[in-house]
């Protein structure tokens, strides 16, 4: 049988990277005689209620997909409950899309896909909600940084001049451009800044002037303060006022080390005082 075009490359990319990649799975939609509206795109969700058969069905379906790349010796790390649950709840969205709300995710999760994957032979694999827009995390976990967020999606690594490839001609930015024609890459400022916070195999060559570099896009930079693993401490914060106007938080590495990292979002700066991790 034909074998998925995104199969090689994960092994590519794995045969360079230093440690075992964490991939995860987001699904767009499910298949059309599992939806209320009979269609992969507009608003619809699946039929019925979380426990009856449309919603394990559906839950059967992760299962078999991570099997079958279970099959190429391709683990995930965690899936997601469904690619921008919210797109599916627009009338007329022109991408395929699912639709679940906050509760309605919450009780397939624990009804059908969370004893899915358990029962199955990736009952290692994690589970994340929402995978939507981060405006929405509020209603659907009260959370931040630093309440238990252990990471986000950005879309994409990597995108040619245009912002594409794109089937839909969504163009979009990336940390990356290629310049294909030219045999060259551009890493922008968001990639050095992301750099902050992700793991990858390392920062790339010196370039070939004006901030790009030959040959084929570089991995994501090695994280220079949050590598995975760490984990966040609380601060005392002694300031003019008894406030610290700084976001701010501070975290344990793997090496013992301790990190504190702070954000003005002011155009001005911002004098402070000390600012200690706790005990």
């Amino acid at each position: 049988p034909a074998v998925a075009p995104q199969i090689p490359l994960l092994h590519a990319a794995q045969a360079v990277a230093a440690r075992p990649l964490s991939l995860f799975a987001s699904p767009w939609t499910s298949p059309v005689w599992l939806k209320t509206n009979g269609a992969m795109t507009g608003r619809g969700t699946l039929k019925g209620t979380p426990g009856d058969r449309h919603h394990k069905a559906w839950a059967q379906y992760f299962v078999r997909f991570l099997d079958a790349y279970a099959r190429h010796n391709l683990s995930f790390w965690a899936v997601t409950a469904g690619n921008e649950p919210t797109a599916g709840e627009i009338v007329f969205y022109p991408f395929q899309c699912l639709g679940f709300t906050a509760p309605h995710q919450r009780d397939f999760i624990a009804r059908d896909l969370g004893p899915a994957l358990r029962g199955s032979a990736h009952g290692h694999v994690r589970l994340i909600i929402l995978d939507d827009q981060r405006l929405l995390l509020p209603y659907w976990a009260q959370v931040d940084l630093n309440h238990h967020v252990t990471g986000w999606t950005d879309w994409n690594l990597a995108l040619d001049l245009e912002g594409g490839p794109n089937w839909s001609r969504n163009y979009v930015d990336s940390p990356v451009i290629v310049d294909r024609a030219r045999g060259v890459f551009y890493k922008q400022p968001m990639f050095y800044h992301m750099g902050h916070f992700r793991w990858g195999r390392g920062g790339g060559g010196a370039g070939r002037g004006r901030g790009h570099g030959g040959g084929a896009p570089p991995p994501p930079p090695r994280s220079k303060f949050i590598p995975e693993g760490s984990v966040r401490v609380g601060l005392r914060v002694s300031a003019r006022g008894g406030r610290c106007a700084l976001e701010h938080t501070a975290l344990l590495r793997p090496d013992g080390s301790a990190v504190l990292v702070l954000l003005n979002r002011s155009v001005l700066p911002h004098n402070h005082g000390p600012i200690t991790a706790a005990p």
